[in-house]
């Protein structure tokens, strides 16, 4: 007896040991399906979802990849098993909201009144032992140590959040090990970047104010219900969705009220001058642990350090939350029960394999099962196409019925998903290339009929809203830079130099290979929007860099809000990660942006620095730091400098031009 489950981080998973089958199945492991890893974050936005079951097998399979041994492994597979309805909201609720730790107090509860001791003991396991998880150096380790827990929930919600990409989550992997009983990094840039990544979570996710504010919204909603015996401590043992719906059935008129304000637009950061309550949360960051040769060392970084002093005081001063009267109806959260895997046994209707939608687009059918509550068949599959939107191979869920039905194209009867065999499209054709060379040449897509049908399904709303702010950006162009043109007739505009340096980031792609060109071309797109709003800041103004960083995220949070809402996440993201400088597409583009306005001025002979008194040494001082430590850009840095310094294009103040 297997199951097969497809993890997000860790990739398709066989669990075998009947042991792990058995724990799996019992009621107090398959209610954290229903789970949010997040609070209550999927109220305010419904994408935002992982569940603590996923989070659990995560561990599980970590730990298992690591060579953990089978009990710390089954210590980590349940090591969540008493958390609470809304997660974390509990700490909110009994006034834990630093330490975090209110599940703690039930986790043997919850053990001990399960089958779990049972099942243990049938496979001559000593529950005792694996439910002390003090025991399990791998698990669980204090603050601010590595552990399996800290490294999969720090996976797991940075793919959800699109901050690393498959590819970096085995890079981490891959240079994990296990000395001494420690988890360590065996590359010390990697452990850096995994620290700083950690934090950047915790800005964005873990611990940013409407979080801790929502959190706090609910958990004070929580004590009113307790306190009212709407609802009972044993309600928190249930799932989000039943407790919500114990909540909203109250009819309370308050408990209603407060519920409608759980979200964007009621709860807002305030200001120590205008607030309607002050959270704090906990403060989640690692100092990763190195091995060099046959020691391990503590990860010696001073910009680290200082990294994570400024941000546990950040987090520990907490923040002023304002509620905005804007409430909206809170419908239930529509969550996809998940499928109970059928052991193997497969649907006689639907045939594991390749296949093609009836539009064009080519699937793989990766298992069949029935749902654990209907027994319904249901048809796992993925995608062999990248989409912006679903991110790359999309996996789907789909009843049998519907998968084999057939629908009208044209007036004629054909199949939704025609089955193209086991081996109709080889492992090597997965990639975007080989599907469009197999989509030209053997299967023949009719795009006209495929185009028709994608063009009489367009989300109208959706285009219009972009469209909208398609138009709105047009006003880049005539933000003025303090740069001329070369022909000295007028200044540059953001937009132009948001072109040409566009094309610098391409011409110079071989000095960085291991880059995302990509993600680094739509970094240069949006990086400078926000000046439609912001204006240009010149590197002479030391008056407008005082408070720049601040009009610019307000103009962020102005233009990108005119976006579709995961539309505007992603372009959030971008000009985050660009103002935050961690990873490396950001310090490249960082130093792209540079090179730019270095060029466009030797372009108009240096004709600002000059008007603005601006000499050699102190512009090239400023250049390299803002190209960072990085040897290629320093070395393209000092060549420009040479022919500004030959050319005598800078204000010279000993001949006073």
């Amino acid at each position: 007896m297997s199951v097969i489950i497809y993890d997000p981080v860790y990739g398709k998973q066989e669990i075998t040991d009947p042991l792990v089958l058995e724990i799996i199945n019992t009621p107090e492991m398959q209610r954290l399906k229903g789970i949010n890893q997040y609070g209550v974050w999927n109220l305010l936005d419904p994408k935002i979802f992982t569940s603590r079951f996923e989070h659990c097998l995560g561990v599980y399979f970590l730990l298992k990849r690591l060579g953990a041994s089978r009990e710390e492994e089954i210590a980590g597979l349940i090591h969540d098993i008493s958390h609470t309805a809304f997660s974390h909201v509990i700490d909110y609720v009994f006034d834990d909201q630093v330490s975090q730790s209110v599940h703690e107090r039930f986790y043997h509860q919850t053990i001990f009144n399960s089958d779990i001791p049972k099942i243990l003991e049938k496979y001559n396991l000593d529950v005792h032992s694996i439910a002390d998880v003090t025991h399990f150096k791998l698990l669980e380790r204090d603050l601010p140590n590595l552990c399996a827990d800290r490294i999969d929930y720090f996976l797991r919600d940075s793919l959800l959040m699109g901050l690393i990409t498959l590819d970096e989550v085995n890079e981490i992997i891959s240079h994990l090990m296990v000395r001494e009983n420690e988890l360590v990094f065996t590359d010390k840039e990697i452990a850096l970047t995994f620290a700083y990544q950690f934090m950047e979570m915790g800005d964005k996710l873990w611990s940013p104010p409407i979080q801790s504010g929502s959190y706090q919204l609910m958990g004070d909603l929580l004590k009113e219900a307790l306190g009212k015996r709407i609802i009972t401590e044993d309600d928190f043992f249930s799932t989000d969705i039943e407790l919500l719906e114990k909540l909203k059935a109250s009819n309370d008129p308050w408990l209603i009220d407060q519920l409608n304000l759980m979200n964007y637009d009621s709860i807002k950061e305030g200001t120590l001058s205008d607030y309607t309550f002050k959270t704090i949360t906990k403060a989640r960051y690692v100092l990763p642990k190195i091995v060099v040769g046959d020691k391990i060392v503590s990860l010696i970084d001073d910009d680290l350090h200082t990294a994570v002093n400024n941000f546990k005081l950040k987090i520990n001063q907490g923040y002023y939350i304002k509620i905005v009267n804007s409430p909206k109806s809170i419908d239930l959260v529509k969550q996809i029960k998940p499928i109970k895997l059928s052991n193997g046994i497969r649907s006689k209707e639907v045939t594991l394999g390749r296949y093609q939608h009836y539009k064009g687009n080519y699937y793989e059918v990766l298992h069949t099962g029935w749902h654990s509550d209907t027994h319904e068949d249901y048809v796992v599959y993925r995608g062999l196409y990248n989409s912006e939107e679903l991110g790359k191979n999309p996996v789907f869920v789909r009843s049998v019925r519907d998968f084999i039905q057939n629908v009208i194209v044209d007036g004629e009867e054909v199949p939704r998903f025609k089955f193209l065999g086991e081996e109709a499209l080889g492992e090597e054709t997965l990639g975007e290339e080989g599907i469009e060379e197999n989509s030209k040449t053997n299967l023949k897509v009719n795009l006209k009929e495929k185009f028709k049908e994608n063009f009489e399904g367009l989300d109208w709303p959706r285009i219009r809203q972009s469209f909208s702010f398609l138009k709105e950006i047009e006003k880049l162009k005539y933000v003025e830079r303090a740069i001329m043109l070369s022909g000295h007739e007028r200044f540059e505009n953001t937009a132009e130099h948001t072109w040409h340096m566009a094309m610098i980031v391409l011409v110079l792609r071989d000095l960085y290979p291991q880059a995302d060109v990509e993600r680094m071309l739509k970094m240069t797109l949006v990086h400078d929007l926000v000046e439609i709003y912001a204006g240009d800041t010149p590197l002479y103004d030391d008056a407008g860099r005082m408070n720049k960083k601040e009009r610019e995220e307000e103009a962020a949070r102005k233009l990108f809000s005119q976006l579709p809402s995961d539309l505007e996440a992603v372009f959030h993201q971008l000009f985050a990660e660009f103002e935050d400088q961690m990873t490396e597409e950001s310090k490249i583009v960082r130093g792209c942006d540079e090179l730019q306005a270095v060029m466009q001025n030797i372009l108009s002979e240096g004709k600002t620095w000059k008007d603005k008194r601006l000499d050699h040494s102190w512009l090239l001082s400023r250049s390299r730091k803002k190209m960072g430590d990085d040897p290629i850009f320093q070395q393209l840095c000092d060549y420009l400098f040479q022919e500004i310094k030959d050319r005598n294009l800078a204000w010279n103040n000993r001949e006073g031009r």
